[in-house]
């Protein structure tokens, strides 16, 4: 349950409250909160329990945690990031004798597995902005959620498309090798990629509809 506004009392007891509810697959249920203090929504429950507590309050530090983990391990080293951002950012040339240094590498996987949690955020935000009116800090977070809670089905959609643009790549190179010019394949390679890249964006829509909307089988 996603919980955006004040509450207290009766109202703080009835809206929890609402996650007992019994319904087919369901076994676990969480609260995330984003205006209420911990200590008043206690106490509004305190009147009907003889022991009331909170347990499980979530750390708004455990990004930090995460990362000091990370650096512990020793897998990248501060340099390594800077260096690839130096190139990322376009502070420095890129040569492929940067390219092919240890640290380079590192550092362009580190990249690429830091920018899966910041693609989760975008991939929903935008929509959840315009057609739902959400503000962008909850719209990211909502958009994380969803993928997270989706990831197998995102896994699968993920490994389609890089098939289907890698297969689109092999295409166009095969008809420009039919054609026997070279210079014919980035005319047979733009409209081709620009088709595919509709279909991408149009299919973004789909994964929006299914995380967000509610089916009409489902009880609201």
């Amino acid at each position: 349950m996603y919980v955006d506004k004040k509450l207290d009392g009766v109202a703080a007891v009835q809206t929890l409250s609402r996650l007992n509810r019994t319904y087919p697959g369901k076994k676990e249920t969480f609260v995330l909160d984003f205006v209420n203090d911990p200590e008043v929504i206690r106490l509004a429950f305190e009147p009907y329990y003889r022991q009331a507590e909170l347990s499980q309050v979530s750390d708004a530090n455990v990004i930090h945690d995460l990362q000091a983990k990370l650096d512990q391990q020793g897998i990248y080293l501060p340099q390594e990031i800077d260096a690839f951002a130096k190139v990322y950012f376009g502070g420095s040339p890129i040569t492929p004798e940067v390219v092919n240094t240890e640290s380079f590498q590192v550092a362009l996987w580190v990249s690429m597995v830091l920018y899966i949690p910041v693609s989760m955020m975008f991939w929903h935000a935008p929509a959840l902005v315009f057609w739902h009116g959400l503000p962008a800090g909850k719209s990211l977070f909502f958009s994380l959620m969803a993928c997270w809670r989706n990831l197998k089905a995102f896994s699968v959609y993920a490994l389609v498309w890089i098939g289907i643009f890698t297969g689109s790549g092999i295409l166009a190179l095969l008809i420009a090798g039919l054609l026997g010019d070279p210079q014919l394949m980035m005319a047979v390679l733009m409209p081709m990629a620009m088709m595919v890249a509709a279909m991408f964006f149009t299919s973004m829509l789909f994964t929006v509809q299914d995380c967000f909307s509610a089916s009409p089988e489902e009880p609201v």
